[in-house]
């Protein structure tokens, strides 16, 4: 027998079986979603780049050091499918022991790694055999190493060991980058007629060694057996040489599967379908080893309770916290009252001992469910998943079921869920993996028919444990009523993210909107959920107050986190700035003054502006007993008035302002809206001192020495400048100070200043000859204005002297003609008076000398004594308020004390 045509038992009757269920009613449709906390991340997704023709027998690993990767493979085909498509069509070719269709149609392996965190491809996909003649098909996969940092592919390859038929080769990649290490390998060393349907695992401490195992024709004598062999994970060499692993070796023994098993991965179980060894068909065999050597602990057993008709396709995993259980399941016919049906079996990996009894897996028990599939998953392999193909269950054909366990007792977790999406023909015989650093996702891969739009193509599935969304953008912390107390706000679809859809951050979310106290949206305020939009109007009453607004996102396992908002009526805002004011303090001339607020300088997007409320304060800032400033608000300064409803400003008629009120002022301005929010702004109200101004110059001046009034003395000249010389706008007094040639309030003897009458009086004859610089300032007592003016003083000369004497008829001389009315009224006032010394000077002049001898008469000697002085005294008298009484006179006085008198 070759494998073209191995073993006709058997062959009949299930085939009969098969023919009478093609023909049961199609089922509906009963598809579920997995069940929380398991959620689907992103859609299916294909896996083959290549499309054309057929791609099959896939299966998959993690691979690196966290599972931050894995790899899927499978079979390519150029020419059509190797094997019948349909599961029912398999189980006669298992049944028969026959490998049916092989016309070399060239079947070639290939694997595509992924990125665990999103699913997306790393690299291109690559050819994994050599060797390309005839058929390379049906891989298996594993990670190795002590980081995952390797994994190896082995599968089937026709002729390629110059047997005539197929053998099993491997080769070993590396997981950073997928390349090659090493060349392909021949697994087994018996290379007679067909070895094939390899099964690979990791073992040992640190998965430094891994075994495969495979079925042989006729190696043990009788049909097919199941032999393996150990190798070392760091260059792919054997370990020892290939050891059959069944015990029982009548008729057929062959499909195994491989999983290491303990604490340090120190043991590996082997399970495989044994023909009659049960005493009915097909039954479920198992056998341990010792990683070390590979040698066998105890003895091969029996996997299943049930032994009528066929159990058959086992598989095997371990699961629990350190590797301490390991789970077998399998497809079993009619046990569950409806063909083909998947049941399981936990077992203690310390001694190989049945945990509790065996189970069955699915719960959708019409036609066939086949081509069971199991991956643990879970931190600590808590759990565990199994994955089949369920005929009908999609209401098309075949698909792709699965079901999530607890590890602890074997208890379902949630409901047996449909992985594919895609319905159409058929989804089949899929292969499970955990991946990601926690072993919480997990990827389903099986073969879908016409999907790709070429017969069979391969497709995936990413599942994780689902997480709450997270908050992606913030929603802005403050909403406002709008006009008519309206709202309408859309917040962003990226507001929110499920990362259970990372791309599509709202995908699969629902939103809910309430008050932050749990209480309905006011009256009037609605939301629609599906476009995340606020509509509607509200009361007045209700637009005045401050609504905090939870937003709620929540994923599909009713998992949530939210955002919130305050949403109230908008205080008013500064749209301009308010201009600064600025007056006189003396504010007579003010009684028309106006100023008014610009409309624009506050908005309000309830109201118009001039909806809008106003008030003004003036700010007056003090220091506390702590010495820091503080700002206090008063009502206005009595001179200023604000009319609120017109927005302006008026002087205060009734108010005479003084000196007291100058300064600046902080006037502050509410504008205040219907809710009685507000916003203000300052501006300076300067009520300022002007300074003096020179309103008529006062021209230059020259003085003649002269004796208008013939008293025998030289003219007094008096100068009045006018009240109006200096203004001061502000109507303050003024006081004035004369400088004279350049020295400050300093006058000599022979000018007098009478400030009060604003009066010059110049005595000509004591004056000094020349030019003179007499300059005013005009202050009110802060700010000063000056004038400035010339002064010439003119002498008589000699000559004008002597002429004077010559010329007795003549009695005005030049001077004289100086001293005419008409030259005094030009001198300012024209006032010109002359005065001469009395006889009053005289006698004043006596007395004060009797006086003064007198005091000192005691002084003087018993001898007659005569003293003579010559006094020269200035007297001035002012004889009313224009006139001065001015002179000079020389006086002998001799003064005798004499003893006898």
């Amino acid at each position: 027998m070759n494998k073209l045509s191995y073993s006709k038992v058997l062959i009949f009757v299930p085939f009969l079986i098969l023919i009478s269920i093609s023909f049961l009613p199609k089922a509906t449709s009963t598809t579920q979603e997995i069940e929380c906390p398991y959620v689907e991340f992103y859609d299916e997704y294909q896996v083959n780049n290549i499309t054309s023709e057929d791609q099959s027998h896939v299966q998959i690993a993690s691979i690196g050091s966290k599972n931050e990767k894995y790899v899927i493979v499978w079979s390519t085909s150029s020419g059509g499918p190797k094997r019948m498509t349909s599961s029912s069509k398999k189980k006669q070719q298992n049944q028969n022991q026959n490998i049916q269709n092989l016309e070399q149609d060239d079947y070639g392996v290939f694997a595509q790694i992924f990125n665990s965190s999103d699913g997306s491809k790393i690299g291109n996909e690559f050819l994994v055999n050599n060797y390309t003649d005839n058929d390379q098909s049906d891989p298996r996969i594993t990670s190795i190493g002590t980081n995952n940092e390797k994994f190896v592919i082995a599968w089937e390859s026709y002729g390629q060991d110059d047997s005539g038929g197929y053998g099993v080769f491997a080769q070993i990649f590396d997981s950073s980058d997928g390349s090659k290490i090493g060349n392909e390998f021949q697994v087994n060393n018996y290379t007679d007629n067909h070895q094939s349907d390899p099964s690979v695992a990791p073992i040992g401490t640190n998965k430094e060694k891994f075994v495969i195992a495979w079925t042989s024709y006729v190696q043990d004598g009788s049909g097919y057996g199941i032999f393996s062999q150990i190798f070392d994970s760091s260059d792919g060499s054997k370990i020892g040489n290939e050891f059959q692993v069944n015990n029982y070796t009548d008729s057929h023994q062959f499909r195994p599967s491989i999983t290491s098993i303990g604490t340090n991965n120190e043991k590996f179980v082997i399970t495989w379908q044994s023909s009659a060894q049960d005493g009915s068909s097909y039954g479920i065999f198992s056998q341990i080893f010792n990683s070390s050597d590979g040698s066998k602990i105890g003895n091969e057993f029996l996997v299943n309770n049930s032994t009528d008709n066929t159990q058959s396709d086992p598989m095997i995993a371990s699961i629990g916290n350190n590797n301490e259980k390991f789970l077998i399941a399998w497809e079993s016919y009619d046990q569950d009252g409806s063909a083909y049906g998947i049941f399981a079996q936990i077992y203690d990996s310390s001694d190989g001992s049945k945990i509790g009894n065996e189970f069955q897996v699915n719960n959708y028990t019409d036609s066939h469910q086949s081509d069971p599939s199991i991956s643990s998953i879970g931190t600590n392999n808590e759990k565990f998943v199994i994955s089949w193909t369920s005929n009908g269950q999609d209401g098309s054909d075949y698909a792709v079921i699965a079901q999530i366990y607890d590890s602890s007792d074997g208890s379902k977790i949630g409901n047996e869920f449909q992985v594919n999406t895609y319905t159409d023909n058929h989804q089949e015989t899929p292969s499970i993996a955990s991946i990601g650093e926690n072993n919480e996702d997990f990827v389903i891969a099986w073969e879908s028919y016409g999907q790709d739009g070429s017969m069979n193509g391969i497709f995936a599935q990413h599942y994780k444990i689902s997480e709450n969304p997270e908050i992606n953008e913030q929603i802005p912390q403050t909403q406002y009523f709008e006009k008519n107390n309206q709202f309408n706000f859309q917040f962003s679809s990226d507001s929110f993210q499920n990362p259970n859809e990372p791309g599509n951050f709202s995908l699969n979310l629902i939103y809910e909107a309430k008050l932050s106290n749990g209480n309905d949206l006011p009256d009037g305020l609605n939301f629609d959920s599906n476009n995340r939009q606020f509509s509607g109007s509200v009361s007045i009453e209700d637009s005045c107050q401050n609504w905090e607004i939870e937003i709620f996102a929540i994923n599909q396992c009713n998992e949530q986190v939210s955002q919130n908002f305050t949403l109230s009526n908008p205080e008013p805002e500064i749209n301009q700035t308010i201009p600064d004011q600025v007056l006189s303090y003396g504010l007579d001339d003010y009684s028309d003054y106006q100023f008014q607020i610009p409309q624009d300088s506050f908005s309000d997007n309830q109201e118009s502006e001039l909806d809008l409320n106003y008030d003004a304060k003036l700010v007056v800032v003090d220091n506390n007993d702590q010495g820091e400033e503080e700002e206090e608000e008063q009502d206005l300064p009595e001179w200023l008035i604000f009319n609120e409803n017109t927005r302006t400003f008026t002087i205060n008629e009734d108010y005479q302002s003084t000196r007291t009120d100058m300064g600046n002022y902080t006037i502050k301005v509410y504008a205040i809206d219907y809710c009685n929010l507000n916003i203000s702004q300052s501006f300076n109200f300067e009520l300022k001192n002007d300074s003096p101004y020179l309103n008529k110059p006062i021209d230059d001046i020259e003085l003649n020495e002269d004796d208008s009034d013939d008293d025998g003395n030289d003219d007094i000249y008096i100068f009045i400048f006018d009240e109006d010389t200096f203004i001061d706008p502000n109507n303050d007094e003024l006081s004035y100070t004369v400088y004279f040639n350049g020295i400050e309030d300093y006058l000599p003897c022979w000018i007098k200043f009478i400030e009060s009458k604003r009066k010059f009086i110049f005595d000509v004859e004591s004056a000094n000859e020349g030019n003179h610089i007499i300059k005013i300032k005009a202050s009110d007592d802060l700010l000063d204005s000056f004038n400035e003016f010339n002064l010439r003083v003119v002498k008589k000369s000699s000559t004008d002297t002597d002429t004077d004497d010559d010329n007795d008829n003549d009695n005005n001389n030049d001077t004289d003609t100086n001293n005419t009315t008409d030259d005094k009224n030009e001198i300012s006032t024209g006032i010109i008076i002359g005065y001469t010394v009395n006889g009053l000077i005289l006698i004043i002049i006596i007395i004060i000398f009797i006086i003064i001898f007198k005091k000192k008469n005691n002084s003087l000697s018993n001898s007659s004594r005569r003293k003579k002085s010559n006094i020269n005294i200035d007297i001035e008298e002012n004889k009313s308020d224009d006139i001065i009484m001015s002179g000079s006179q020389d006086i002998e006085l001799s003064v005798s004390n004499n003893t006898n008198n």
